[in-house]
């Protein structure tokens, strides 16, 4: 069992991932990379739903549509790379190599189903080969904070 552990927050979660985005060599705790994922997937949806009422009425709205059309595309590829690094941590968090989303190629599906359990995963505990415990880092800068604030109040 974890001591000390601290589960992020949606706000903690996306700004922690948005820091460490190029730093491939980390790992991510379950808590920074569940929230990243449902915060982009419910702003991706939001955008895609956007995107089909323009088109859909693009006689009036053809300047807007092409706008948002390009506007997505370069959302899409940068979307796909910030994904990728949070993958790549959380997969290192559970002690695997970021080569295991090549899973994700096999026929039928069966990397759709193997990737996310990996990355459901319990992450090790303590130190592994990417450093160390993702979820006890954040639980000691969260009493660092919390004793600094007991000092001042």
């Amino acid at each position: 069992m974890r001591a000390n552990v601290v589960v992020m927050g949606p706000v903690a979660a996306v700004k922690s991932s948005l820091f460490k985005v190029f730093q491939l060599n980390t790992r991510a705790g379950r808590s920074e990379f569940w929230w990243t994922f449902l915060i982009l997937f419910g702003i991706t949806c939001l955008s895609i739903c956007v995107q089909i009422v323009v088109k859909q009425r693009s006689e009036e709205l053809r300047v807007l549509s092409d706008l948002l059309s390009s506007v997505g595309a370069f959302y899409y590829i940068g979307l796909f790379g910030y994904f990728l690094s949070i993958c790549i941590r959380r997969l290192h968090d559970t002690n695997r190599n970021g080569f295991n989303l090549l899973y994700l190629l096999l026929p039928a599906g069966i990397g759709l189903i193997v990737v996310p359990i990996m990355l459901a995963q319990k992450g090790t505990i303590g130190f592994n080969k990417y450093g160390p415990d993702a979820e006890q880092e954040e639980a000691i800068l969260a009493k660092a904070i919390y004793d600094k604030a007991e000092e001042f109040g």
